[in-house]
């Protein structure tokens, strides 16, 4: 098992990837939970139809379904994504990918699930919206995990380390499991002899610090707290700075030795003086930020009545209808079969019976013509006649008691059949009326997702003229690029 991790800006290229809508490839899909988010469970079956197998007409269907699917997902992230304006790629998505020899455990639906929602936890991804669904086009198993990254309560999803986390987590679920375990590329320091080790962490240590740092004193400091001292050499009569060399422990280095493109003294004094600059500018960004956020919040405070609480309300009343539907389903598949197996049985027991009457019949026959014979013999040896006859009679009265006997044991057969045929259709008959009390609640949620709808048009106005007051109010030096949905890029 392994997890690919990445973030996206457009919470809609991210979903219609996932649902299969690309123009340039027939993609099957299944969609396997969801959670947050609002979808009919009817358009959940027809996407998992997969009817990219079919003709173009279905095809075109599809993915015009599979497109308007992946919009209204989009709207509902975008919607929450607003509570939080500090961040620019707001959804996540991470493939789950297994080996080929893990497809036969992978086909339960449920088992999916599992394994997708124990990495969901253990990578803290909780408490937001989120869609799982399987892409059914090649031969190893995955699946593709579109999250958002604001939370319900507006707070961000932790990314620091995300790689190196899903590594060991998917490490851990795999020995869990009993899956294969992805391959790991063997470390470059692992190669390297002790010195060279040194160098090598001296090295990472101080790049690190120059990222952190604005002036040659932040500089200074910086590396003090990871423990390597730093001199700088002057001109003399001039005072100014020509080199730079570092020491931790044992090593000690030249800046252009060191790392020439990162850490010589001119590229160090070149990236502080970016680094200020940066620094200058994301605090009139952050001061920007400000101001737009408390005219922002101003909208955000009416969420709640403009966009009413009871999604999850509807979340719950859809999916258990859609859960009791799949689940009556299935109760009525197994009835089904069951009760063409008890028909077939009491058919080949009626045959039995029927059989049985024949071999009455016979046995009657039988009697009738040693009857005849005796008659005929009586004429000659009266003696020899009653004998015969006497005989016939009792043969026929054994036949006819063994043949009551089985006769019997097959009625009660056939009742216990009838019984049991009784039990399946009542049993029917009772999955049958709980679905409909269910599919009675599903009307409910139709207007409560008409408001939310209403809500969501509302807030994206709003959100939208803000924007559009805050770009009108951009300081000078900044781009287009550094604007983005809902503020400056951060």
């Amino acid at each position: 098992m392994i997890g690919v991790i990445t973030s996206a800006a457009n919470s809609g290229n991210v979903l219609g990837y996932d649902f299969g809508d690309k123009r340039d490839k027939d993609q099957r899909i299944r969609i396997l939970g969801f959670e947050g988010v609002f979808v009919a469970p009817m358009v959940v079956d027809q996407l998992n139809e997969n009817w990219i197998e079919g003709n173009d007409k279905s095809k075109r269907h599809f993915k015009a379904l599979a497109r308007q699917v992946a919009d209204d997902l989009s709207q509902q992230f975008n919607a929450q994504s607003a509570l939080n304006d500090n961040i620019k790629k707001t959804t996540g998505h991470i493939a789950l990918s297994f080996s080929p020899k893990d497809a036969e455990r992978l086909k339960d639906d449920d088992y999916w699930l599992l394994i997708a929602k124990e990495y969901m936890n253990q990578m803290d991804i909780t408490d937001t919206q989120w869609v799982f669904t399987l892409h059914l086009d090649t031969n190893a198993p995955h699946g593709h995990l579109a999250y958002n990254r604001v939370r319900f309560d507006g707070s961000v999803i932790n990314s620091k380390n995300e790689r190196y986390r899903s590594q060991k987590i998917a490490r851990e679920i795999s020995e869990q499991y009993g899956l294969t375990p992805a391959g790991e590329a063997p470390r470059h320091a692992e190669s390297l002899v002790p010195p060279q080790r040194e160098y090598a962490k001296m090295r990472i240590l101080a790049i690190e610090a120059l990222s952190q740092s604005c002036t040659m004193e932040e500089f200074q400091s910086q590396l003090k707290r990871r423990g390597i001292e730093m001199r700088l050499s002057q001109h003399s009569g001039k005072g100014a700075g020509y080199g730079i060399s570092y020491s931790m422990g044992d090593c000690t280095a030249k800046g252009s030795k060191l790392d020439r493109t990162k850490l010589s003294y001119a590229r160090v004094e070149r990236t502080l003086s970016q680094n200020l600059a940066t620094r200058q500018k994301e605090q009139e960004k952050e001061r920007m930020r400000i101001t737009y956020a408390t005219k922002i919040i101003g909208l955000l405070a009416g969420y709640e009545s403009i966009i009413p609480s009871s999604i999850n309300q509807i979340n719950s009343i859809l999916k258990s209808t859609f859960s009791l539907t799949r689940d009556t389903r299935v109760v009525a598949k197994y009835i089904s079969a069951e009760t063409k197996a008890k028909y077939k049985e009491l058919t080949e027991l009626w045959k039995k019976y029927n059989a049985f009457n024949m071999k009455r019949q016979e046995a009657r026959t039988n009697t009738d013509k040693m009857i005849a014979f005796g008659g005929l013999l009586f004429m000659m040896n009266p003696l020899m006649g009653l004998l015969v006859i006497f005989l016939g009679r009792l043969v026929e009265d054994i036949r006819k008691c063994e043949i009551q006997s089985q006769k019997m044991l097959l009625l009660t057969k056939i009742e216990s059949v009838r019984s049991e045929i009784s039990s399946l259709q009542d049993l029917k008959a009772k999955f049958k009326s709980t679905e409909e009390e269910w599919l009675q609640e599903h009307p409910k949620a139709k207007p409560m997702f008409n408001e939310y709808r209403v809500g969501l048009n509302t807030l994206d106005k709003g959100i939208a003229g803000a924007k559009l007051a805050h770009d009108r109010k951009t300081p000078p030096g900044f781009t287009s690029k550094d604007k983005r949905y809902g503020g400056p890029k951060l």
